[in-house]
């Protein structure tokens, strides 16, 4: 018969620092269903780990609150939506995210598989919001999912 050496992926992984065991586990798919940053990442390490999640499969719920993301990682994670449809939760809650951010996220939201975005205490005005909602509305009329926002 055939032998399977798979392993169950944890179902959450804290990174602190990115390194070479956090980039393997994530190209080899064990990061679980959750990714949750517990630091401020510099804005190089943010975007290394964010450019190797673009194939992965395993991660559904991206868990970056309070970790300066700002609209830089916006325009990071705007390139993550595009790339990898199984992000369905970010957590971008305290993280300097003004209406420039909010327009980048919207750009990707239409063809992606986001289910929620959780934005509290953010710098966003009701023009950052009125951004994401409508492109909300033309991800439900592409695809049929309809996102949740929580914080706005």
């Amino acid at each position: 018969g055939r032998r399977c050496d798979a392993v169950a992926a944890p179902p959450r992984t804290t990174v602190q620092r990115v390194t070479e065991a956090i980039l393997a586990k994530v190209a080899e798919h064990k990061t679980g269903k959750t990714l949750r940053v517990a630091e401020t990442l510099s804005p190089a390490d943010l975007a290394t780990l964010l450019q190797a999640l673009h194939t992965n499969r395993s991660t559904r719920r991206l868990d970056l609150d309070g970790c300066g993301v700002g609209d830089y990682g916006c325009g990071l994670l705007r390139d993550l939506l595009s790339a990898n449809k199984r992000i369905a939760e970010i957590d971008l809650q305290m993280n300097q995210v003004t209406d420039a951010g909010a327009r980048l996220l919207a750009q990707a939201l239409p063809a992606s598989g986001l289910m929620e975005l959780h934005l509290a205490r953010n710098l966003l005005t009701a023009a950052g919001a009125a951004a994401l909602r409508e492109a909300a509305e033309e991800q439900l009329r592409r695809t049929g999912l309809r996102v949740a926002f929580f914080g706005l």
